[in-house]
This record gives C-alpha cells, sequence and structure tokens, in this order.
C-alpha cells in the first residue's frame, strides 16, 4: 500500500474580538443623551380627579389638620383649622406623634361614637410627614378606619 502524504494543519490561532470601539460608541452615545436631554423638575404634574370617595361622617371622627410648617416640621392641629390654641406642640416629632395618639384616645374613650380618624393635608407637607400622624393616630385601638383629605393651599 502506497504511503499517503499528508500535509501538516497549520496551527489555528484562536481570534480575539475588541469591543473597545463598541464600548467607545455606547458611552459617546450615553454622554450625548445626557447632556442633550432636557431634565424639568418644576414640572407641575395634573393628578386625575378622584372617581370615588366615601364620605366621613365627621361627629364620628377624629380631626386633625397638618400643615406645613416654617421648618421641617409641619404643623398639627386638634380639629379642623389653624387656631393657636388647637396646635400640638413638641420638642420632637416622636412628642407632636405621642400627644397625637393621646389626642386621638382622649377622644375615643370619651365618646364610644367616635371611630375614625380624618386627617386633613396641606397640599404641600410631605407624605412620611402625613404617613407618621397616620401611625399614630392610628395606634389607639378604637380607631377602625383611617381617611386622609388633602387641602388646597390657602396661602
Amino acid at each position: 500500500m502506497p504511503k499517503k502524504f499528508t500535509k501538516p494543519r497549520p496551527n489555528i490561532v484562536e481570534a480575539e474580538m475588541d469591543i473597545t470601539p463598541m464600548i467607545d460608541c455606547t458611552f459617546l452615545l450615553l454622554i450625548f443623551f445626557l447632556v442633550s436631554s432636557r431634565i424639568d423638575a418644576t414640572a407641575v404634574l395634573q393628578l386625575p380627579q378622584a372617581k370615588r370617595a366615601s364620605a366621613v361622617v365627621v361627629q364620628q371622627s377624629v380631626v386633625l389638620t397638618v400643615v406645613k410648617g416654617s421648618g421641617e416640621k409641619p404643623q398639627v392641629y386638634k380639629g379642623d383649622g389653624e387656631s393657636a390654641e388647637s396646635l400640638i406642640t413638641g420638642a420632637s416629632q416622636a412628642d407632636v406623634e405621642s400627644a397625637v395618639t393621646e389626642y386621638v384616645d382622649e377622644l375615643t374613650s370619651r365618646n364610644s361614637q367616635v371611630k375614625y380618624v380624618l386627617i386633613k393635608a396641606e397640599a404641600g407637607v410631605k407624605h412620611r410627614d402625613v404617613s407618621s400622624i397616620a401611625k399614630a393616630a392610628s395606634a389607639v385601638e378604637a380607631v377602625q378606619e383611617l381617611y386622609v383629605g388633602v387641602l388646597e393651599s390657602s396661602k
């Protein structure tokens, strides 16, 4: 049998793909879109009107009014309105929250008909502040439901 002559195979070199130009293009596009886009943080967001709402019987509710204070803390008033004698004061936010809990507990224990809490918050009050007042008010066991309303700013 004749001997076959085979040509030696060339060494195969693994080819590496250089993705550096693709990364450069990606970063250039990212920078372009960041620089050319307009971000308007002061844009007014128009929320849709509520389609459903339930009526709250005020005679069966503890009413708290929360308005934007002069500093970081909001001002919390007992009842509906902003009279100076109904202002709940405290050295810290925890003191105000405990005073809210005491006020709600006092009204619910005095009148067995009172089982709701209605928080009227001014439009400029932060959600975290309303939430902390709501948490303090709902700590009373007699409270069955909690309602939050947003007041239009009168200023």
